[in-house]
């Protein structure tokens, strides 16, 4: 599956690997490769997992952390939840796999 993630275009690989294994990212090859030996549940949560790595590769935030962790967790989650929001607008089979 090819999905546009920011200005990139990612691929997402679903194959089977090792059991401590659920999924990986590659940015600088722009794959994400997700474990097809678990259940779809277990596949959609790791895929969302994966997305917030993708999400948080230039988040100033976590170069600068903040005094208070409440101001730090407002301030990525303020950070990411377009950045979701643009993925699963943008992106049909992705928003279908996810949400099915």
């Amino acid at each position: 599956m090819k999905v546009k993630l920011g200005p990139f275009e990612y691929t997402i690989i679903f194959r089977r690997d090792s059991d401590d294994d659920f999924g990986k990212t590659c940015l600088a090859d722009k794959t994400i490769w997700i474990n097809s030996r678990y259940d779809k549940q277990v596949q959609q949560e790791t895929l969302l997992h994966e997305l917030l790595h993708v999400s948080l590769e230039d988040c100033v935030l976590l170069e600068h952390p903040l005094d208070k962790k409440d101001d730090m967790e407002e301030g990525i989650v303020r950070f990411i939840s377009p950045k979701l929001w643009d993925y699963l607008k943008n992106n049909k089979k992705l928003r279908e796999f996810i949400l099915d």
